[in-house]
């Protein structure tokens, strides 16, 4: 009489959950990276179930993914900080590459129009911004109150789109035209 080789092993599993649990956990304390590449393998050859498996849990438990990772990030903006600080460090290209379309953008959002003058006047708020910090102890930013890169409007890179404001209430601010 031949046994079933998988009810075997779902028998055994039964059997030994407990043991087999504190055996992969200690796995996996003592090969942090080995869980998080059996993970991006699967993830890499099975795309369309992780995908289905996402889509089918988020349908269960009524979960807008977008409005509960962004309420998570507003909870916890230094894990965000960090978080971003890592991947920026493990991917400079792709960091550059954001920094350069930021850069250029602002290059596209300045006219040129501006005078030699208003352009110093530009470079002097931000000087002002780094004073500011300096006496203060607290972060200013140098703020466009009409984003360059706005979702509904797009401003200019001119002294009259400028402001200096707490780091804080600029990242709050975030890509926003807020009107007070």
């Amino acid at each position: 009489m031949s046994v079933d080789r998988s009810e075997y092993l779902k028998e055994y599993y039964r059997l030994h959950k407990e043991r087999i649990k504190e055996r992969d956990q200690l796995f996996n304390e003592l090969h942090p990276t080995a869980l998080a590449e059996r993970h991006k393998r699967y993830i890499t050859k099975y795309p369309d179930k992780v995908k289905e498996a996402r889509r089918k849990y988020s349908m269960e438990h009524s979960i807008d993914i977008n409005l509960k990772s962004s309420t998570w990030a507003k909870n916890n903006r230094d894990k965000v900080r960090i978080n971003a600080k890592r991947y920026a460090d493990k991917n400079p290209d792709k960091s550059a590459a954001k920094e350069g379309k930021r850069r250029a953008s602002k290059l596209n959002r300045t006219p040129h129009w501006l005078s030699k003058e208003e352009l110093n006047k530009i470079k002097e708020v931000y000087k002002t911004a780094k004073q500011l910090t300096k006496e203060t102890g607290i972060v200013h930013h140098v703020d466009h109150i009409i984003p360059l890169q706005g979702r509904q409007v797009s401003g200019l890179h001119i002294l009259c789109n400028l402001q200096v404001i707490t780091a804080k209430d600029n990242l709050v601010k975030f890509n926003k035209f807020i009107i007070n």
